[in-house]
C-alpha cells in the first residue's frame, strides 16, 4: 500500500467518522415524556413479566414488566437499566414516561445502553406500573431489567464508586494515548521513528476511550446524548486495530510487513464500508459489529503468527527474547472470548491492562533507541569533527610540503640566472611559478574539490619547474582518456613529485612520468608512473611515507577514494588513484 493511498483510505475514514458524529451529537439522541414531575433506595420485585406483541415495537415483541409500587413516605426516583430498546412506562394504564430513537437522526435506531430514571411521588404507592421494554435488536430480546426506588444522584455517586478501578485504569489508558501522541509529535521533528510512537498513542487513546464510554454511569449524565456516546465507543472500537497494525508491524521482516500494510487497509476500507452503510441507515453499526470483531480477530492472529515465527527462526543477527506484544494480544483475545461468553462489556479489563503494559514498554524501548541514537550520533559528530581537523592538517601538511624553503631558493636562483642569458624563458617560469603558488595558497584557504583540469595545469606548473632545476633528465607525458570529474586538490601533485625526486633524478639517464586518466562501470583511475629506479614494493615503504598516509587520508574522506602503489626495482614505479564514479562524477 503506498503512501498516497494510506492518506487518502484514512482521510476518508476519519471524515466519515466526524460526518456520523457531528449528526448524532448536535442533535437530540432521544425523545422523552414523563407526566409525573421530576427530581431519591430499593428494590422491586415484579408480579409478572410477560413477552407480548406490540405494532409499536420495532421488533413486532416487547417484555412487559408488572410490578406495585410500595409504600413510600416521600418522592424517589425509579431506575432501570436497558439496551438498546425502545421504553414505555403505565402508572394506573396511564403513560407516564417513554423513551425512543429521535426521528431528526434517520440513521439512528438505538437507544444506546441507558438507565430510564422516573420521579415517583409518595401519592404513587400502592399503584401498579407495567413496564413495556422493546428491543431494537433481536441480541437483547428477554434482557434482565432490575427496577431499584432511591435517590438518583446518591446511585450515580454509587455506581461511580463501585466503577473506580476501572475508571482509573481506562483514564490512565486515555492519558497515556494523549501523552504518547503529544510526545510522538514532539519527536517528529527529531526522528521518523517517532510516527511508530505516535500510533502507539494512538491506539491507546482509542481503545480508552471506547472502554471509556462503556461505562453505564455516563447515561445518568449524559442523559440525551448516549446514541453519541454509543457511535463514539463503536468507531473507536471499530478502527483500533490500524494504529496498532502501523506500530507493531516495524518489529517484522520487511516482507511480511506488506501483510500489516494490507490488512490496514482492508479494515480501513471496512469501516469506511460500515460507516457509509450507517449514514445511509441501510445497517446500523450494533448489527456490523461482529464485522469489527472479525478484523480485531484477523489483526490479532496475524500479530501472533509473526511474532511465533520470529520466535522460532530470529532474523539473521537477532537473538530470541520475550515482546510484549504477547500480552498485548493475549488481553485483547481473552476479553473478546469473555464478550462471547458473557455478552457483556463490563468485564473488558484485560485489553485496558494488558495495553497500557503494552505501550509503556513499547515507549520505553524507544526512549533507551532513540537515547542510543543520540549518543551513536554525538559519537559520530565528535569523530567527523576529529576526522575534519585531521584532514585540514593533511591539507596544510601536503601544501607546505610543495612550498619548503630550498624548493623556493632553487627556482629563484634558475629564474635569477636566467634572467641574464634567457630572459624569454625567465618570463615563462615565473608565470609557471606565480600560478604555483597561487593554487596552493588558495588551496590553504579553501580545500574544495577541484575539477581534473585544474588539477592537471597545477602539476603541469609544477614539472615545468623542475624542470628547470633538471632539465632533460625529467620528461612528462599525458594519456588523458577523462577529464570530467572532480578530486581532492594536492592528491596527484606529491606522486608526480615523488617519480621525479625518487624516481628519475637518482637514474643517470632520467627518465619519463606519464600520467594517464581511465574508467570503467565503476571507479575512475589516475596513474602516475614512470621508469626510474623503482624500489622494493615488498618494504612497504609506502606504508612509512607520511606524505602518501596523508594523500590517502584525504582521498578517502573527501571522495572515498584509495590510492596504490606498485614498484619493481631498476623497471620504475606506477601510483594509481581510485575514485568511486559516483563521487568523483559530482560535475555531471
Amino acid at each position: 500500500m503506498t503512501g498516497k493511498i494510506k492518506k487518502v483510505t484514512y482521510s476518508l475514514t476519519a471524515i466519515l467518522i466526524v460526518a456520523l458524529l457531528m449528526i448524532v451529537g448536535v442533535r437530540d439522541n432521544l425523545v422523552k415524556s414523563a407526566k409525573i414531575s421530576q427530581s431519591e433506595f430499593l428494590n422491586i420485585e415484579c408480579s409478572s413479566v410477560n413477552t407480548v406483541e406490540s405494532e409499536d415495537a420495532p421488533l413486532g415483541v416487547a417484555e412487559e414488566f408488572t410490578f406495585i409500587m410500595p409504600e413510600i413516605s416521600h418522592d424517589l426516583t425509579l431506575m432501570f437499566h436497558t439496551s438498546h430498546s425502545f421504553v414505555e412506562v403505565y402508572m394506573a394504564d396511564e403513560l407516564v414516561y417513554s423513551v425512543k430513537a429521535s426521528p431528526d437522526i434517520a440513521f439512528a435506531k438505538t437507544t444506546s445502553g441507558l438507565w430510564n430514571t422516573i420521579h415517583v411521588c409518595h401519592e404513587s404507592s400502592g399503584k401498579e406500573f407495567r413496564v413495556i421494554v422493546m428491543p431494537v435488536y433481536e441480541g437483547f430480546l428477554s434482557q434482565n431489567v432490575d427496577f431499584i426506588l432511591g435517590d438518583a444522584r446518591e446511585f450515580l455517586l454509587q455506581d461511580i464508586r463501585n466503577s473506580v478501578p476501572e475508571l482509573v485504569v481506562t483514564t490512565l489508558a486515555v492519558l497515556i494515548g494523549l501523552i504518547f501522541v503529544i510526545l510522538g509529535i514532539y519527536f517528529r521533528y527529531k526522528t521518523k521513528s517517532a510516527m511508530n510512537i505516535i500510533s502507539l498513542g494512538m491506539f491507546s487513546l482509542s481503545i480508552g476511550v471506547w472502554r471509556f464510554f462503556e461505562f453505564s454511569f455516563l447515561s445518568l449524565i449524559l442523559k440525551d446524548k448516549t446514541v453519541f456516546v454509543y457511535y463514539i465507543s463503536l468507531t473507536m472500537l471499530m478502527i483500533s486495530m490500524i494504529p496498532l497494525l502501523e506500530s507493531v508491524k516495524k518489529k517484522f521482516r520487511p516482507n511480511w510487513q506488506k501483510l500489516f500494510d494490507s490488512l490496514a487497509l482492508i479494515i480501513s476500507l471496512t469501516s469506511i464500508g460500515q460507516l457509509a452503510l450507517q449514514l445511509f441507515g441501510v445497517i446500523s453499526l450494533r448489527e456490523m459489529l461482529k464485522v469489527t470483531h472479525l478484523t480485531i480477530i484477523a489483526s490479532l492472529l496475524l500479530i501472533m503468527v509473526c511474532l511465533v515465527a520470529q520466535l522460532i527462526k530470529p532474523a539473521e543477527g537477532e537473538k530470541r527474547k520475550f515482546d510484549f506484544t504477547f500480552v498485548l494480544v493475549t488481553g485483547i483475545a481473552l476479553d473478546l472470548l469473555l464478550y462471547y461468553v458473557t455478552g457483556s462489556t463490563i468485564v473488558l479489563m484485560l485489553s485496558i491492562i494488558s495495553i497500557i503494559i503494552y505501550v509503556i514498554s513499547e515507549v520505553v524501548r524507544f526512549v533507551v533507541i532513540y537515547t542510543e541514537k543520540e549518543a551513536k550520533l554525538l559519537s559520530s559528530e565528535l569523530k567527523l569533527a576529529q576526522n575534519e581537523t585531521e584532514l585540514a592538517q593533511a591539507r596544510f601538511t601536503t601544501m607546505m610540503s610543495q612550498i619548503r624553503s630550498h624548493f623556493i631558493f632553487n627556482i629563484l636562483n634558475a629564474i635569477s640566472g636566467m634572467c641574464k642569458y634567457d630572459p624569454e624563458k625567465a618570463d615563462r617560469t615565473i608565470v609557471h611559478f606565480a600560478r604555483f603558488l597561487r593554487s596552493n595558497i588558495d588551496i590553504m584557504q579553501n580545500d574544495d574539490l577541484v575539477h581534473f583540469n585544474n588539477a592537471l595545469r597545477h602539476i603541469e606548473d609544477y614539472v615545468e619547474l623542475e624542470q628547470v632545476r633538471y632539465g632533460d633528465k625529467i620528461h612528462f607525458e599525458t594519456d588523458i582518456q577523462i577529464d570530467n570529474f572532480v578530486m581532492p586538490p594536492l592528491v596527484i601533485q606529491p606522486l608526480v613529485e615523488n617519480a621525479i625526486i625518487h624516481g628519475l633524478v637518482p637514474k643517470r639517464d632520467g627518465g619519463t612520468i606519464t600520467l594517464r586518466t581511465k574508467k570503467d562501470a565503476e571507479n575512475i583511475y589516475i596513474t602516475v608512473e614512470d621508469n626510474g629506479v623503482g624500489f622494493d614494493d615488498k618494504m612497504n615503504i609506502s606504508e612509512k611515507s607520511i606524505g602518501l598516509q596523508n594523500i590517502r587520508f584525504r582521498l578517502e574522506q573527501a571522495v572515498k577514494g584509495s590510492v596504490k602503489i606498485e614498484s619493481i626495482v631498476g623497471l620504475g614505479t606506477k601510483s594509481t588513484i581510485i575514485i568511486p564514479r559516483e563521487e568523483a562524477e559530482q560535475c555531471d
